[in-house]
């Protein structure tokens, strides 16, 4: 099945409009209805008599759900109303009066439109009474009286503003009072009479490409997908002067055509999963959804730590430190992680359908939105895929164990340069989540060399998260190229230090990090703790010539490990004496640039002394 049709599938599973919810947003809206910001609200009596009204200042009661028809969904510059709520100009029969500007053919188009559905088998007391209320042509009038509209000593309308609206521009919806609910954009009733009134309109029929079936279809289609005033459009036939179907076809529909309701019903979907579940990725808006509406892990969320919960680093798996190696830490999240993904497998069931889908347009807010990338797969295979990117990437932050988030590892590896690039990345990283993809070599490079430079951060703790983020990337690089797809034979680099390990970049690594670790302790004891080490100062060049390097920094060592001995604190001399002993001649007078691995060692190493808590009792004293 198509993008569509999964989204037209998603559509029937989940939407009820007896359990529609407007505060929470848990299923789509109905079709022939949308979402607009409004800025007045006008009260009506069962009548149709003017009651009150009042200005909407606040942000979250603004979304109005109203009804529309297939060419005020699509409306741009052009004339076309809104049978319901609409802007001033739409509604108000004095809106001349009071601005000069005329809105004849507007404000009749809209009473058109009303009159029609009032005059259906699908209409009610309360769409009459606003039908009523509109016939007296005196809406600016009777705003202007309550001081919601703010008029001129001249009697026109000023340029004041509703909540940073021109108030000549602002839109307008209804409640009258006696209905249940009062408020028309919450009265399910109502709705329920439109999509009804609007489908007893009919049209030309077609073959719906979709479904298969005859029906009445649909030549424009949804827009507003990724937020409020977004102009690109998945679906576009309306540029007849263009090459949007010429060349090809002398008609739209002979390119493909699509049932309205099946229309209607993807794009609310769409709309919905996205305000549910979208994650930004600069430009390009990226969701994934289980078809019939279960909850799925969130492949794309900000955390670093504790991915499946979302929670912050307190929320996080703090690990033991049994072990020599550290395996303990490797075998905790591991355990963490397959109580949590058999939590989601149990609830999914065996034939639940996943599907994650990245949208993005040339411009922004205009234009055609392209799909950039789509896959859809079991739930139990993208459960195993999830996995298996959270197993195999992922590293110690601080005394927790967690993943970073793709947008995450994409500042790290490019920093905040501009939202393309930063989405190009994210986007090259969902392949590797939802499909086992091994990891860009090329994002890891460059994480790698940014992480290598800390004197291009600002402050220690940035460095570190970025050190952190780039051993993840090298963790799961390794772990991708070694042994087969089930995983045997492979090579797993523990996210503790491993004292047996004899790499030689590794060791020298460690060495890095004890060096830092020893000069920071003596510049605590000397109440110095905020200035940066030798370690930090020469790790971009220790990468590139380590045996040069190291001779420098373990001279500027020497008075620190003087200061440590004198208060008897022998334990850092001895960790160096440890790696000495693992390093062998022939490795140690190579000057030969050092792997990415060193990284490892080095971040292990300087962790581990967190393990220790007589460290701490020392500080503390």
């Amino acid at each position: 099945m198509s993008w569509i049709g999964d989204l037209y599938e998603t559509y029937e599973l989940n939407f009820d409009l007896d359990r529609l919810d407007f505060t929470t947003g848990k299923m789509p809206l109905p079709i022939s209805h949308t979402t607009q910001n409004a800025q007045i609200e006008v009260t009506l009596d069962e009548t149709g008599d003017f009651i009150h009204a009042e200005a909407i200042g606040d942000k979250e009661n603004a979304p109005t759900i109203i009804p529309v028809s297939e060419d005020s969904a699509a409306r741009t510059s052009g004339a076309c109303a809104h049978p319901l709520a609409d802007k001033l100009e739409y509604i108000a029969g004095d809106f001349e009066q009071y601005t000069g500007k005329n809105n004849d053919e507007k404000h009749q188009l809209y009473r058109e439109a009303l009159s029609d559905w009032c005059d259906s088998a699908y209409s009610c007391a309360e769409i009459e009474a606003v039908c009523s209320y509109i016939a007296k042509g005196s809406v600016v009038r009777d705003l202007a009286s309550c001081g919601v509209l703010k008029v001129t000593e001249e009697g026109g309308l000023s340029s004041d503003k509703i909540a940073g609206i021109d108030q000549r521009e602002s839109f307008v919806r209804f409640s009258v009072s006696g209905g249940n609910p009062d408020a028309l954009y919450r009265n399910k009733r109502v709705m329920d009479l439109y999509v009804r009134y609007y489908q007893a309109l009919g049209g030309d029929q077609d073959l719906c490409c979709v479904t298969g079936d005859y029906s009445v279809c649909s030549q424009k289609h949804g827009r507003n997908i990724r937020y409020g005033g977004d102009g690109a459009k998945l679906i576009s036939s309306n540029d007849s002067r263009g090459f949007t179907y010429r060349g090809r076809f002398s008609e739209p529909s002979q390119a493909v055509s699509i049932g309205y309701d099946v229309s209607q019903k993807a794009h609310s979907a769409l709309r919905w999963l996205i305000k549910k579940n979208g994650f930004s990725a600069g430009e390009m808006k990226i969701v994934a959804w289980e078809i019939s509406g279960k909850e799925i892990p969130n492949i794309m969320t900000e955390q670093i730590i504790d991915p499946f919960g979302g929670g912050t680093d307190e929320d996080g798996i703090e690990p033991s430190y049994e072990g020599g190696n550290g395996s303990t830490i490797n075998r905790q999240y591991a355990v963490k992680l397959r109580k949590t993904v058999n939590g989601y497998r149990k609830d999914l069931g065996d034939n639940s359908n996943i599907v994650v889908m990245g949208l993005e347009s040339a411009m922004p807010g205009k234009g055609g939105l392209s799909i950039r990338f789509y896959s859809k797969m079991n739930g139990s295979d993208f459960l195993d895929n999830i996995e298996y990117w959270y197993s195999s990437c992922c590293w110690r932050w601080g005394k927790y164990v967690g993943t970073p988030a793709p947008m995450q590892i994409a500042k790290a590896a490019f920093g905040a340069r501009n939202d393309k690039l930063l989405g190009n990345t994210a986007e090259r990283l969902l392949p590797c989540i939802v499909a086992r993809q091994p990891i860009p070599q090329d994002i890891v490079r460059a994480s790698v060399n940014a992480a290598s430079n800390p004197n291009s951060f600002e402050k220690s703790w940035e460095w570190d998260r970025a050190v952190g983020i780039a051993c993840a990337l090298i963790r799961k690089m390794h772990y991708d190229r070694s042994g087969n797809r089930n995983g045997e034979d492979r090579k797993e680099w523990s996210m503790a230090l491993d004292r047996e390990e004899r790499d030689r970049s590794y060791l020298f690594g460690r060495l890095l990090g004890a060096a830092r670790k020893i000069e920071e302790m003596a510049l605590f004891f000397a109440g110095e703790s905020s200035r940066t080490t030798n370690a930090e100062k020469y790790y971009q060049q220790f990468g590139r010539r380590p045996l040069q390097t190291w001779r420098v920094i373990d001279r500027n060592l020497q008075p620190y490990l003087d200061r440590l001995k004198n208060r008897n604190v022998f334990k850092y001399e001895k960790a160096l004496r440890e790696i000495y002993d693992l390093i062998t001649p022939e490795q140690f007078q190579d000057n030969r640039a050092l792997s990415e691995l060193y990284m490892l060692g080095y971040n292990c190493q300087y962790n581990s002394y967190k393990e220790n808590k007589e460290e701490e009792q020392d500080v503390e004293q």
